[in-house]
């Protein structure tokens, strides 16, 4: 993802190029040292403790992966996660998520941070500038992790997909904007020969996967970026975030993909925009509650886009990158949500409620008639896509959606819905 993404970059500037080699444990620590002391003087200030650099090869990062997995996640949070994007027909309703997301992982990933033993770890593989440019990357996710501790506001999302995205995109948006000024001093090194060979690497991944997969991977990195300068779209010009919002956006977080894609929401205190909290009262009689989230405005603008529209990502041209669009008009004006995943008494069957809240009645009308537009139930789905959807209007500012896997009538599937509230703005 760091050479996608450098790749973008490239588009608006002329590297030279510099001869590469490979780095052995010993080298990765001289160049680590090298970076390292680059990034205090861009970020300036200096690292607490040192960071350790080791080298890593496929199966380390995989093995590392799952581990870091059930450390960090619940043991129904992939099922969750699936079920719910299947029911809302994000994937195909037989997809195994975990194993496509770790197929495009295995081939994406250049290097990775470990916050628990404050390590770093470069896949084998890369070297020269490229390899820098991995290390200035995550060597601000270690720097941004000693002083904030980035795992302990993680956990306070309480595995909801909206915070934890909105979270994302300030780690990640960090990452990219110490990379791309670590680039904008050192473009010399890094050699556009070893960039487009690193570019390709997961390409036939991301040209199969749906944007439900990658689009909120690449937004984190450039909306992110974007959202640090204030910047309501990419950050084109590479301008450097003021240190003073860096530190506020670290310490006290956007809480919602909104305020991320609408930056003035965060930033402007007249302006700002605090998520509503809603909550379900008591799940049907008889139906389990797998798991419940909220969505947000990025990934239910998802949901609002055209099928024909929700295609793969192609590394191969850098440009479409910069015309990728996060958000729509019918995904706008979201002021908060809650999902419920049920499971029916004889697990027959699933079900999906989301109860949605918008700004206005328009707002909500908009988000009403894109998803019946495009959220289409199939008496033949396969798997975790529905085969029944309900979705209607409630009261000024709501929208109800029902979706199952089991063919049920609209009375049977508005009985489904518990009622809902708003308890905390």
């Amino acid at each position: 993802m760091h050479a996608l993404l450098l790749a973008t970059q490239l588009l608006l500037q002329n590297p030279t190029s510099t001869p590469a080699g490979e780095l052995d444990q010993a080298r990765l620590q001289a160049v680590s040292a090298e970076v390292q002391a680059q990034v205090e003087a861009l970020r300036g200030t200096k690292f607490p403790k040192p960071v350790t650099v080791k080298l890593a090869g496929q199966a380390e990062f995989l093995a590392y992966a799952k581990k870091r997995q059930l450390e960090t996640s619940s043991a129904g949070r992939m099922a969750r996660d699936q079920a719910v994007a299947a029911l809302l027909g994000l994937v195909p309703g037989d997809m195994n998520l975990e194993q496509v997301l770790m197929g495009i992982l295995e081939k994406q990933v250049g290097g990775f941070y470990d916050p628990a033993s404050d390590t770093f770890y470069l896949m084998s593989g890369f070297s020269g500038g490229v390899a820098k440019v991995i290390l200035a990357h995550e060597l601000a996710h270690a720097l941004d992790d000693q002083l904030y501790d980035l795992d302990a506001y993680a956990k306070r999302c309480n595995e909801e997909t909206d915070a934890e995205l909105a979270w994302r995109c300030v780690v990640e948006g960090s990452g990219t904007s110490t990379m791309n000024q670590w680039f904008l001093a050192n473009r010399a090194q890094v050699d556009p020969a070893d960039l487009a060979k690193a570019q390709s690497l997961g390409g036939p991944e991301l040209a199969a996967a749906p944007p439900y997969i990658w689009k909120p991977l690449v937004g984190s990195y450039l909306r992110g970026e974007g959202f640090l300068v204030r910047q309501g779209g990419l950050n084109l010009l590479m301008a450097k975030p003021k240190p003073a919002d860096l530190d506020l956006a670290l310490r006290t977080p956007p809480r919602s993909t909104e305020q991320v894609l609408h930056p003035e929401r965060y930033w402007d205190e007249a302006r700002r925009d605090e998520p509503v909290r809603l909550a379900f009262a008591d799940a049907p009689a008889g139906w389990s509650v797998g798991g419940t989230d909220v969505y947000g405005e990025m990934m239910l603008a998802l949901l609002t886009t055209p099928p024909s529209k929700r295609t793969g990502l192609d590394v191969s041209n850098p440009t479409s990158i910069l015309g990728v669009e996060y958000t729509n008009a019918a995904a706008t004006g979201w002021d908060g949500d809650r999902v419920l995943w049920l499971s029916a008494p004889d697990k027959s069957g699933e079900a999906l409620v989301l109860a949605s809240r918008w700004d206005s009645p328009k707002d909500a009308d908009e988000f009403a008639e894109a998803a019946r537009a495009h959220l289409v139930a199939k008496a033949d789905a396969v798997g975790m896509a529905p085969k029944s959807v309900l979705i209607e209007r409630r009261g000024e500012h709501d929208v109800l959606l029902v979706s199952s896997t089991m063919l049920m009538t609209n009375d049977q599937l508005r009985a489904l819905a518990p009622e809902w509230r708003v308890v905390e703005r």
